[in-house]
């Protein structure tokens, strides 16, 4: 029921009734997992309003919980969301770095859970790297996220990472008509299609 309001509340831009809502399913949530995962979602509506301080705050809540109870997964995607709003791209790429340390810690996570996110975050980095001027960060994430998407052909998650990491250090080289069918194959991502 709480999670049916939170849509509502969403879609009206009520973000702090929305909070509210996510609050109820956390506490009648049945898993750890869940209440991590609407932990990322109720954080998201701080990012949403503007409010980037108690953004940083929620999350790194969340971060730090899933680390606690050894939710690697929660973990990295809490840095990874910490990295997409930060104007700072030293600040984003360090969160980057703390996702993918949380990946490397050992716990019960799919492989393919781990690959998923592993490309998200290389995808994010190379952006980053490239935004902030330093190539060679940038081109050596997209060499091994391509390495990944090329033992991954048949994963999409990992693909679309990929032609959005190409797609993006190639606008930033200034080579728009290379670029473009790579950012194309991403056209789910808001990066990519801005």
């Amino acid at each position: 029921q709480p999670l049916q309001l939170v849509d509502v509340h969403l879609e009206m831009g009520d973000e702090a009734q929305a909070r509210i809502e996510y609050d109820k399913a956390i506490g009648t949530a049945h898993t750890d997992a869940d209440r991590l995962d609407y932990g990322l979602q109720k954080a998201m509506t701080w990012a949403r309003e503007g409010n980037l301080a108690e953004a940083d705050k929620a999350f790194e809540s969340v971060a730090w919980q899933a680390h606690a109870q050894r939710f690697a997964l929660e973990a990295a995607q809490a840095h990874r969301m910490i990295s997409l709003y930060q104007t700072d791209d030293d600040r984003a790429l360090k969160h980057l770095a703390a996702a993918e340390l949380e990946l490397d810690q050992p716990c019960a996570l799919a492989e393919v859970d781990r690959q998923e996110e592993h490309a998200r975050i290389l995808r994010y980095t190379a952006s980053r790297a490239a935004h902030a001027g330093n190539d060679g960060l940038a081109d050596s994430t997209l060499q091994e996220l391509e390495s990944l998407a090329n033992t991954n052909s048949r994963d999409v998650d990992v693909q679309q990472s990929y032609h959005g990491a190409a797609g993006a250090l190639l606008m930033t080289k200034g080579k728009f008509a290379a670029a473009i069918p790579h950012l194309e194959e991403d056209n789910d991502n808001p990066y990519s299609m801005e």
